[in-house]
């Protein structure tokens, strides 16, 4: 907005002069316009309903945009493409780009957050992928990505500084944590409603700066005489319609339709007239709702959403911290003297008496968790794992906009160990004997979050027949879990996983995802005690170097003074750009490693275990008792279905048992043996760098 705010003052100054003006900028925000099915029947919709600007036809526009008169803006591609399929954010892409002809000039903003990985952003942007449609003919326009870099400190600085004072400035700048939410500017906003909470020394966490945040809007209304209704009801509708234009991907509701809602949410007390009208315009008033000219509300900012969502989610599941739960504590017809517990949908439900007054309920003691049913239609609708990565390119869509719900509710959980990991395995228990049609994902949801919450929580548990679809095992610790029976499908693991004794049998492995053993290839492992972005980067770091015979191997290292042949890695050391010793590997392929005790040990894709002294690179004797790289190790798999040949091979590596015999050779394989994809012999490694 600033940018074209600028570019709109030249444009004036230009005209004021009387001198040649330059491009007009347009700003078309995307969200307001994902229901257009081409660029035409956009700028038609901008130009003559939204705005009635009176040029004679979508041919003048044309005209002007050829002559270079104008700068076009599409401002949030994601907010657009977030409601449809992988194929059709393609289209989507293909035909806002029909505006870029010769003496064109346009803009496309999008979060990269919106890709999963920075190459699915880049082949897009790039327009490197193909449309599905056939009326896309000539050479594809020239794009170049950029990238916004964050805020750096002075930036932050300067932004902190024309709203708080000096003393504040620094008191943020000082906290790692903050300083790390300021470098995006949408925090930078958060943090600022949020000063009294930080400047009291309260917590300090992305969904805590949300909480002050909100909390703190939400109390200037009510002190402002704004408000008919409680904080928190305001706190209800407001997570209930986030969750409502979440699950449907609608990102506004209409005016129109507020009484309906507001009906459905709070019942009996709005049954008068009287009583909806006040609702009505009180929950249309929200500060954190906008409204555009056709009297569509959405939120003032994607975020709050996520926020909003998350909050209700930790609320069903009956884990929600005590802070957080203070704000919907501050309810009204209140019984003070004694509390009690509710579920998230039975609190909120009031009833009248025979006069119409609102009856008075218990305080809230706490929250405790739905039944498995509801928690199936919200918890359960969709998955919620941060690092899954789907085949399946619809699936792509909400996994992007869910990661940052599944990183909220993490901050959001008590700090009561055992409560909370009694009731999330509870939950778990329950999806046992029951179909995907019944529980959803629920049971995969909540053990992702389970695991990330205490990584050996269902350590020698016994989770036999439970429904785990879609669980994030990354890093988790399940020696000795009993898996027996238990639907696993799409459930991922990485080389953190432990999974030593546990039993698998008759499981359903269809679509197992092994992560990070499958995934790329390792260059670099930084050897600095306190790593970071910096440290990984920088070439001076002392760190263990990967070399392969084909073109994967970075620049940012010393060179080795022969040549890597076909079918070898070879593993070195290096500090201060120089190599300290390399030893060579007969391998395509390192399927895990760890460093510890000063030992660097590796176990290869063809089941060779190498110990090397860091600091000599001596090959040392190997001793399996020590090492955790065999993390499968007597893993039970008798009867389990649907693994792969790959699978299965790997997880014999891995020391996994009872498994079917399998024909698959690694090297016969190029997902892990690059070199296939190259010309069979020796390659020059400083002719491939």
């Amino acid at each position: 907005m600033h940018y074209a705010w600028t570019a709109l003052q030249r444009y004036r100054d230009a005209k004021e002069r009387k001198s040649e003006r330059p491009r007009i900028p347009l700003v078309i925000p995307l969200r307001d316009y994902a229901k257009a099915v081409s660029v035409e029947s956009l700028f038609s919709e901008f130009f003559f309903r939204k705005y009635e600007i009176p040029i004679l036809g979508y041919s003048v526009f044309e005209q002007l945009n050829r002559m270079g008169k104008l700068l076009l803006i599409f401002d949030g591609f994601d907010e657009m493409a977030d409601r449809v399929d992988n194929q059709k954010m393609i289209n989507n892409f293909w035909e806002l780009a029909r505006v870029v002809v010769p003496g064109s000039k346009a803009i496309l903003t999008c979060r990269t957050e919106h890709f999963p990985e920075a190459k699915d952003g880049r082949a897009l942007l790039n327009a490197e992928l193909e449309a599905s449609t056939s009326a896309l003919t000539g050479e594809p326009p020239q794009f170049e990505v950029l990238e916004l870099e964050k805020f750096n400190d002075d930036q932050i600085r300067q932004v902190l500084s024309f709203r708080a004072g000096v003393s504040t400035v620094e008191q943020i700048m000082e906290n790692p944590q903050l300083l790390d939410l300021a470098r995006r500017p949408v925090m930078t906003e958060l943090i600022l409603e949020a000063l009294p909470d930080i400047e009291a020394g309260n917590p300090v966490d992305m969904s805590r700066i949300y909480l002050y945040a909100v909390r703190n809007k939400m109390e200037r209304d009510i002190k402002a005489e704004r408000t008919f209704t409680s904080l928190a009801d305001k706190l209800y509708f407001l997570c209930e319609l986030s969750w409502e234009m979440l699950s449907t991907d609608q990102m506004s509701l209409n005016y129109r339709l507020f009484p309906d809602r507001i009906r459905r949410l709070f019942g009996h007390a709005v049954q008068e007239e009287k009583y909806l009208d006040h609702w009505h315009f009180d929950m249309m008033g929200q500060t954190m709702l906008i409204r555009n000219a056709d009297g569509d509300y959405s939120p003032a900012h994607r975020s709050l959403l996520e926020f909003f969502v998350a909050y209700k989610f930790a609320a069903e599941l009956g884990v929600i911290a005590p802070d957080f739960a203070e704000l919907a504590k501050a309810q009204s017809h209140l019984s003070e003297s004694v509390s009690s517990d509710y579920t998230w949908s039975s609190y909120f439900h009031r009833e009248c008496d025979e006069n119409g007054n609102i009856k008075p309920i218990l305080c809230l003691q706490e929250f405790i968790p739905e039944e498995i049913e509801l928690l199936a239609e919200t918890v359960g609708k969709e998955t919620l794992n941060t690092d899954f990565f789907s085949n399946n390119h619809d699936k792509l869509v909400n996994i992007r906009r869910n990661n940052a719900i599944f990183e909220l509710i993490g901050n959001m959980i008590s700090s009561d160990n055992e409560k909370v990991k009694a009731r999330l395995l509870t939950i778990i228990t329950e999806t046992c004997g029951k179909t995907s049609q019944e529980v959803g994902i629920v049971g995969g949801n909540v053990a992702s979050l389970l695991v990330q919450y205490d990584p050996i929580s269902l350590r020698g548990k016994n989770l036999a027949g439970a429904n785990l679809r879609y669980a994030n095992f990354s890093e988790a610790d399940l020696t000795e879990c009993n898996l027996d029976n238990t639907d696993l499908s799409n459930a991922r693991f990485d080389s953190q996983s432990r999974m030593l004794d546990a039993t698998l049998r008759n499981s359903n492995l269809n679509n197992l995802i092994l992560g990070d053993l499958l995934i790329g290839w390792i260059s670099k492992i930084p050897l600095n005690k306190t790593p970071s972005l910096l440290t990984t980067r920088n070439p001076d770091t002392p760190a263990i170097f990967f070399y392969y015979p084909h073109g994967l191997n970075p620049s940012d290292r010393p060179n080795l003074p022969f040549k890597v042949k076909q079918n070898e890695i070879v593993v070195a050391y290096g500090e201060n750009r120089l190599l300290k010793w390399n030893y060579r590997i007969k391998s395509v392929y390192i399927l895990n490693e760890e460093v510890h005790q000063e030992v660097l040990k590796i176990l290869t894709v063809e089941g060779e275990d190498v110990y090397l002294e860091l600091k000599t690179g001596l090959n040392l004797p190997v001793d399996e008792a020590t090492s955790f790289l065999r993390s499968w190790r007597c893993a039970d798999f008798t009867g389990a279905i649907g693994l792969g040949e790959r699978e299965i091979y790997i997880l014999k590596i891995l020391g996994a048992i009872s498994l079917p015999n399998t024909s698959y050779n690694p090297r016969n394989d190029s997902k892990l043996n690059f070199g296939l994809r190259h010309n069979e012999g020796e390659y020059d490694l400083d002719e491939l760098l």
